[in-house]
């Protein structure tokens, strides 16, 4: 076995890894979207719950605009600590009489190295907090089954707040502790009739935390419920091809051969179901990777939706690992986690690597391209002298033309989809507000630019040729300029922009 005080030094030296990786590896779509979310924190949002975005404005405040990606992801990796240590603790619990080495090193390994989770654990999304929740809301139950006695209005307290703060951060803690407190009314000592207050407590508690959601759907015509439900439903076809394809995902993130230990778990728990720390665990679990690997051969479902609740399975997984796997099997899956996890590393986080990995794609990076395209765009020379260009020939015409006097000195910026504003945002110095020019009315920049002043100022509209809406731009401005741009290092990612005024 490896020593209680040593396993979590290690984990400490992960969550140390994971700042500085925080700090270098450029930010994908979602993670500028949800920073640009923290720097107007309101009580909810369209697309998920609030917490991501509390996330956001805290490292904001905390780290400041000089420390690279800590300014967005800064909290995410102390996050991943503290839900680490957790689980940890319920490991301990749960392995009395069966902790090994090799258990030991397997459960360092699903929390600190396989992609899903060593990766994972330093970005900004909203899993961030939903691990950490839902973790102490399984902590919680399992102290409650422990007990023989009625469990006591702190124990509902405790449950509702971790129920309550999960759902702050994402949907699938609806599934997660829907399992977990059916679970929880399964057990000898918390028969539903007799702990009436610990569930009225508990259901009483977990709304109350909730209150900035409910109340923000109310104010928007419930929007963010609406959208989620028809999300699942609507537009669905049979589609076995995108469902392998997320599998494959997964097999990514997990690895191959813990995956597959975690599936051997899954079977393992339903064997010895009628013990309540192994039902607590599987009810907690099964909803949402039932719900995943359903939805998953209908609809457009991403490889990393249904890991929070494999990361429930871990103390049993790490357990099982212990029981059945050699210590040669175990190095093997060390190892190909390890390649996995180091590739991902090095050619995202080292310049070096990266920008050769774009090099040799001849102009077609693909998915590398998120994270590299806007950055270098925004500090090439083409960037530069468009910016100039578009100014000073404004300028020149602001001589002839009625320009209100509130306008800013320089052109405001646009962009066409959600994403490329958050990433100018994010990659032109000093952080600038960039509008969104994106067609619809339910979703977060509609809603921040609804009101937005600005006719007869001077704007930059620039982006991804493929989401340009010639009509929406023409409704919104008047166009005195055009072209485009093409970086031979993304032919797949070729700038349209547009220069003049606001209507």
């Amino acid at each position: 076995m490896i020593a209680g005080h040593i396993a979590i030094a290690w984990m400490a030296l992960g969550a140390i890894a994971r700042l500085f990786l925080a700090a270098v590896v450029p930010l994908g779509n979602d993670e500028v979207y949800y920073w640009d979310w923290g720097r107007h924190p309101k009580l909810s949002y369209f697309d998920h719950p609030p917490g991501v975005s509390w996330l956001s404005f805290a490292a904001q405040g905390i780290f400041g605009e000089t420390t690279g990606g800590l300014q967005a992801r800064g909290i995410a990796p102390l996050f991943h600590l503290a839900s680490s240590l957790l689980l940890f603790k319920i490991y301990l619990q749960l392995s009395v009489g069966r902790r090994t080495r090799t258990s030991d090193l397997s459960f360092l390994a699903l929390t600190q190295l396989i992609p899903a989770f060593g990766i994972g654990g330093f970005l900004l999304l909203p899993d961030a907090g939903l691990l950490l929740f839902s973790t102490a809301g399984l902590f919680i139950a399992l102290g409650v089954a422990r007990r023989p006695e009625t469990p006591s209005l702190w124990d509902g307290i405790a449950l509702g707040l971790a129920a309550g703060c999960a759902g702050l951060f994402k949907y699938h803690a609806a599934p997660i502790f829907g399992g977990i407190l059916l679970a929880v009314a399964s057990l000898k000592n918390v028969r539903i009739f007799q702990a009436k207050s610990f569930w009225a407590v508990t259901i009483l508690t977990g709304i109350t935390v909730t209150l900035p959601v409910w109340i923000w759907n109310y104010q928007h015509e419930m929007s963010s419920f609406a959208f989620q439900a028809s999300r699942g439903i609507s537009g669905a076809h049979l589609d076995l091809p995108r469902a392998l394809r997320t599998l494959s995902g997964e097999l990514i993130f997990l690895t191959p051969g813990f995956f597959g230990l975690l599936i051997m778990t899954i079977g393992n728990l339903w064997r010895y179901r009628k013990r309540a720390p192994d039902r607590l665990i599987l009810w907690g679990c099964l909803p949402l990777i039932a719900l995943i690997h359903l939805t998953m051969t209908y609809k457009e479902v991403l490889p990393h939706w249904g890991l929070p609740a494999f990361w429930l399975l871990i103390p049993e997984a790490a357990i099982l690992a212990g029981q059945k796997w050699s210590p040669r099997r175990l190095n093997l899956h060390l190892s190909v986690a390890g390649i996995i996890t180091g590739c991902i590393i090095a050619f995202t986080a080292v310049p070096t690597f990266r920008n050769k990995l774009v090099a040799r794609a001849n102009g077609y990076p693909g998915a590398l391209g998120e994270l590299t395209f806007w950055p270098a765009f925004f500090s090439s020379p083409q960037a530069i002298e468009l910016r100039d260009k578009v100014e000073t020939s404004l300028k020149m015409n602001a001589a002839s033309l009625p320009i209100p006097p509130e306008c800013p000195p320089e052109p405001i910026l646009a962009s066409f989809r959600w994403f490329t504003v958050a990433h100018m945002a994010w990659s032109i110095p000093g952080h600038p507000l960039v509008r969104s020019f994106e067609a619809g009315q339910k979703y977060y920049y509609y809603d921040r630019d609804a009101d937005a002043s600005g006719t007869g100022c001077s704007v930059l509209a620039m982006g991804e040729k493929a989401h340009v809406d010639q009509d929406q731009v023409q409704r919104l401005m008047d166009v005195k300029m055009s072209g485009e741009i093409i970086d031979s290092n993304y032919l797949d990612r070729p700038v349209s922009w547009f220069a003049g005024y606001l209507k």
